[in-house]
């Protein structure tokens, strides 16, 4: 039984041992070879983004290589002194080519940005205080979405993917997902759910009380539902479009306007302060007081066979 024990112990310490190793090869792959400090070349020297990129003016596609070459950097660097290599290179003895970009977007157009006057930070968001070198700061589908919206510029997903079909974000992957998702919609309410998502697709999906757990609204939303309703922090017709859903649950729980809880609301003779109301709006009145199809009126219900005052 100790022998077994041993033997599973070992085997685990070595599966850990080579997890390990794959994980440490993997950020050696990744980790750039080159120095470079954003932040410096624009902030303190004041070096504008076409001066080390000049192709992007012209670039139609998202898949050119248009990160500096050495011969880009020595219209200012001084690359024959072996002196300075340590400058931008953190292993002088074995320089490495430096991580280009090749992978991104094909249908990307820079060269229509920039005749828009798009400001390069606009997508490459934080560019400008950036002191490590990388291909982090490539724009994220967020930034996209800031002026892809529908209104400003196009939002359809076949702009910017030649095959936008099965292209779903890495954590929509998870088996949680269909669980997780009502959490992280709430994080930034929903705004990185709309950039492929319309606001009703989440009807389509949760109607009625098809909500799952954790409920749509956290611990205490009824008695805070007026004034999150009145500030237009929820948009409640989202979910409830029909307008007597209202209606139905403040009959239920007798919940009244505090209008109608007065003595002069209504009284027979002059018909009190509700059909001064009415005359006024009528239409706030049905928001609650609405009437089924086919049947008569709601005012009906109290007011047949009288004469109108």
């Amino acid at each position: 039984m100790n022998k077994l024990k041993l033997n599973i112990l070992s085997f685990a310490f070595l599966a850990l041992v080579v997890v390990a190793a794959v994980l440490l090869g993997s950020e050696a792959k990744v980790k750039p070879e080159a120095k470079f400090s954003h932040r410096l070349h624009i902030e303190d020297i004041g070096v504008e983004c076409k001066d080390c990129h000049p192709g992007v003016a012209e670039s139609k596609s998202g898949a050119d290589d248009l990160l500096p070459t050495m011969e880009q950097c020595a219209t200012c660097h001084d690359v024959e002194n072996t002196d300075e290599c340590s400058k931008c290179h953190t292993d002088v003895d074995n320089p490495r080519p430096f991580e280009r970009v090749v992978k991104y977007s094909q249908k990307f157009n820079h060269a229509k940005h920039v005749e828009r006057g798009v400001a390069c930070e606009t997508c490459h968001d934080q560019i400008a205080k950036a002191d490590s070198a990388g291909t982090g700061k490539l724009p994220v589908m967020e930034a996209c979405a800031t002026c892809h919206d529908g209104m400003q510029a196009e939002k359809a997903c076949i702009t910017c993917h030649e095959n936008p079909k099965g292209k779903l974000p890495s954590d929509h992957h998870s088996a949680l997902w269909s669980k997780q998702h009502g959490d992280e919609a709430k994080l930034d309410d929903a705004r990185s759910c709309v950039m492929c998502h319309e606001r009703n697709d989440c009807q389509e999906c949760h109607q009625g009380d098809n909500l799952g757990r954790p409920r749509a609204h956290r611990p205490g939303f009824v008695s805070r539902h007026t004034l999150e309703f009145r500030s237009g922090r929820t948009e409640c017709s989202a979910c409830h479009d029909e307008r007597s859903f209202c209606a139905e649950c403040h009959l239920e729980r007798n919940v009244y306007p505090r209008s109608h809880q007065r003595a002069s609301w209504a009284n027979p003779v002059s018909g009190g302060a509700h059909r001064l109301q009415a005359e006024a709006n009528i239409e706030q009145c049905v928001v609650c007081h609405s009437d089924e199809p086919g049947n008569e009126p709601v005012c009906a219900a109290c007011h047949q066979g009288k004469s109108e005052q």
